[in-house]
């Protein structure tokens, strides 16, 4: 009996350790999601595409989704504005005769902080209805540098805004090669 058990024990320790050594298919790293300036739907409507060529919006206006709303009865619109958050203010504004005419806009949290970010406008009457904003923020990020330093190799020099090899030198395999003379 004594001889079964221990029999038992053994093999139950060696299906575990079978077990426990197969190896688990892992994938390491981590993916980077991009989260837009303007995420989400529109709140009611029809989503249409906006042509911004056939009605042009103000320079200094980005559109921020390339969906435009239709709407067929005065309401009220909005559109989550996740820049919101870094100093974008939205407008939305409504295509009337080509042009893109503003409407009077709230950008703020729904229904709290804790909520989403979102642009909001009464439409006073049926049409179509598009999200833009403009940045403003500190501008120390958009100011002009300029640009690094070009590093060119050692039998390299800077032509032009490109390195190219040396006199004497010729690209060959990813680098620049003394030519031979014979």
């Amino acid at each position: 009996m004594k001889k079964t058990v221990i029999i038992f024990a053994g093999l139950g320790l060696l299906i575990a350790l079978v077990f426990v050594s197969i190896p688990n298919n892992v994938q390491a790293g981590f993916t980077v999601t991009k989260q837009p300036i303007a995420a989400g739907e529109w709140n009611t409507g029809t989503a249409i595409e906006v042509d911004l060529t056939a009605a042009p919006a103000p320079e200094w206006l980005q559109l921020m989704t390339t969906d435009a709303v239709v709407v067929k009865e005065p309401t009220e619109i909005c559109h989550e504005l996740r820049g919101g958050k870094y100093h974008w203010v939205g407008e939305i504004r409504q295509l009337q005769e080509g042009k893109w005419i503003k409407l009077e806009t709230n950008n703020g949290w729904v229904p709290d902080e804790e909520g989403a970010y979102m642009t909001c406008a009464q439409a006073p009457s049926a049409g179509t209805y598009a999200l833009f904003a403009y940045y403003n923020g500190p501008q120390e990020f958009f100011y002009a540098t300029e640009a690094p330093a070009q590093d060119c190799g050692i039998n390299e020099e800077f032509v032009g805004g490109i390195c190219v090899c040396k006199s004497g030198y010729t690209f060959k395999n990813d680098a620049c090669s003394r030519n031979k003379l014979f």
